[in-house]
């Protein structure tokens, strides 16, 4: 879904169909996200669905998207990095994914992972005379996450 679509008086109010617009706009950015952190696609996605809940919880005290974007992706990443602290076998990788440097890379390339699926929902890419389906578009997707 579009930001557009995402409102966050109604986030703010408890409307289930905005909250969903939400997640269903960040999630994946989100899990790819973690899984920069963590390696792991199951464990990013809990880290991910424990950061929608939290932000459930404190969604009042939001005034604006960009506030909630920022306290999505700190919760991941503060989530995640208290994994690895508590995984010895990956403290030594810890010291690496700390940085700001590589919380800010990360975060741009997710986010404009994000955004290119966006517009991919948006503008449905054409192949001949017909539109892709969701599978042709999430591997042009994946091939383009390859790419960049």
């Amino acid at each position: 879904m579009a930001e557009q679509m995402i409102s966050v008086e109604r986030l703010k109010a408890g409307d289930e169909m905005a909250f969903r617009h939400l997640f269903d706009d960040y999630y994946q950015a989100l899990c790819l996200f973690a899984v920069d952190y963590l390696g792991d696609d199951a464990e990013a996605a809990d880290v991910v669905q424990e950061c929608f809940i939290k932000y459930w919880a404190h969604r009042t005290e939001f005034d604006h998207l960009m506030k909630i974007r920022a306290f999505l992706y700190t919760v991941v990443r503060n989530n995640c990095l208290n994994i690895l602290r508590n995984d010895r076998r990956r403290q030594k990788y810890l010291k690496e994914t700390e940085n700001e440097l590589f919380f800010q890379d990360s975060l741009i390339e997710e986010e404009a992972f994000r955004m290119f699926y966006q517009a991919v929902e948006a503008q449905k890419f054409w192949f001949g005379d017909r539109v892709a389906s969701k599978a042709e578009q999430s591997r042009i997707y994946s091939e383009l996450q390859t790419r960049l």
